[in-house]
């Protein structure tokens, strides 16, 4: 890509056309939005200079604005200085790849990075242009169920590791399938529709984003809530309250809505523009959401709305998640978008980060993983989602597709 691959989601979210990397072309030098985005890395960089997630972000932004690309070189350089130990992905400053300079700073960051392979392959999925986003497991049964951003689709996995439609495709209206949550209490599996460009079938006049729920036991639905027509969103990741209430990330507008326990609609909880493209969602209880966003993790308490951004010591880096498990007094999180993509814990007493821990970084392993579910003293996570396989015209020349991968990392 000529672009990072944390940016496409971003952007296009802000853009109001927000859809994953497959969705359309680089953004362009003259893109309004980018440089907004810019604007705004460099407001949060003037107060933490030497936040490394900003620098990162900040030196990955520059070459799709059409910067010089050794003007990306003092970023990282500053990255580098900061000791920075997530290996800096080619793929985010591929033109930089011919530079001395850059393969010194590239050389030193990655020998600060511990080598982490503890985790193996619990099952594939056939399929491979499902291209999974969501992955949850219903712990009363051991089923796995694995969406799909393209099939608009919910696929369920059984103990054995047989894989069945759990919805047929394009089922009640559902666009495709981001986040999934169980709710083993009320039988039912959440579903967030995503109107992705990537999707088949696509109605871009008709398409509203939402979410469903479908009855463990048949696939019927049950609750369907969806944005009001004409307004722009992106369902996409989900948390479900101890009494039913459904909270969802809406990457954007940059806010969280809920559905409540007695009736079909999404009601706003936290504002729009609140974060910067909120991603994974967890709660704490019924009292706190943890929101993963493009430069961190906040807070919110929900008795007050009051939204406080975690603190972290140095070194311990909270932006670029993707999917998120909360358990006790950890984090578990994919991180697939500051770096090379990873699989962490880390460890919090209430807004605050105190250490984290790598679970998984091998390369061959995680090819751009998107969300984790624990089941059983294991986190099981989408390895290889392929979200930038398809576009608005179909597969994306010269690629070739692989079933999807579910990762088991034991804790």
């Amino acid at each position: 890509m000529q672009y990072p691959r944390w940016l496409p989601w971003l952007v296009l979210a802000a853009c109001h056309a927000a859809v994953p990397a497959a969705s359309g072309p680089p953004a362009t030098a003259t893109d309004p939005t980018l440089v907004a985005l810019l604007a705004r890395v460099d407001e949060l960089l003037a107060a933490q200079p030497a936040d490394g997630v900003l620098l990162y972000q900040r030196a990955s932004l520059m070459i799709p604005l059409g910067a010089n690309p050794t003007d990306v070189l003092p970023f990282l350089a500053r990255l580098d200085a900061a000791g920075w130990d997530i290996p800096l992905a080619r793929t985010d400053f591929e033109p930089l790849a011919g530079d001395a300079r850059y393969r010194e700073i590239e050389a030193r960051i990655a020998a600060r990075a511990p080598q982490v392979r503890r985790s193996a392959v619990a099952f594939r999925v056939p399929g491979p242009d499902l291209i999974p986003e969501g992955i949850a497991v219903d712990p009363t049964t051991g089923t796995f169920y694995l969406s799909s951003l393209r099939k608009r689709t919910i696929v369920a996995i059984d103990p054995a590791g047989v894989a069945r439609r759990f919805i047929p495709e394009r089922y009640g209206g559902i666009l495709g399938v981001t986040g999934l949550k169980v709710d083993s209490a009320r039988g039912v599996l959440w579903a967030a529709s995503h109107a992705s460009r990537s999707i088949e079938g696509r109605d871009p006049g008709r398409d509203v984003d939402g979410v469903f729920a479908f009855a463990l036991a048949d696939g019927s639905v049950r609750r369907r809530a969806v944005f009001p027509a004409r307004e722009q969103h992106l369902a996409n990741d989900l948390a479900i309250a101890g009494d039913g209430t459904a909270y969802l990330t809406d990457s954007a507008s940059g806010g969280v809505y809920r559905v409540p326990v007695d009736r079909d609609e999404l009601e706003l909880v936290i504002p729009a523009g609140t974060f910067a493209y909120p991603n994974g969602i967890a709660l704490a209880g019924d009292a706190r959401l943890y929101v993963a966003d493009a430069f961190g993790i906040a807070v919110v308490a929900l008795d007050t709305r009051a939204v406080t951004r975690m603190t972290a010591p140095p070194g311990v880096a909270l932006g670029g998640i993707d999917g998120m498990v909360l358990q006790g007094d950890r984090i578990f999180a994919v991180q697939n978008s500051i770096g090379q993509s990873r699989i962490v814990a880390i460890s919090i007493d209430g807004d605050r980060a105190t250490g984290v821990t790598v679970l998984e970084n091998a390369p061959d392993a995680l090819e751009l993983p998107t969300t984790t579910c624990l089941w059983q003293s294991a986190l099981y996570t989408i390895a290889n989602s392929q979200l930038g396989a398809f576009g608005p015209d179909g597969l994306r020349p010269g690629l070739t597709l692989a079933d999807p991968r579910i990762l088991r990392t034991p804790l």
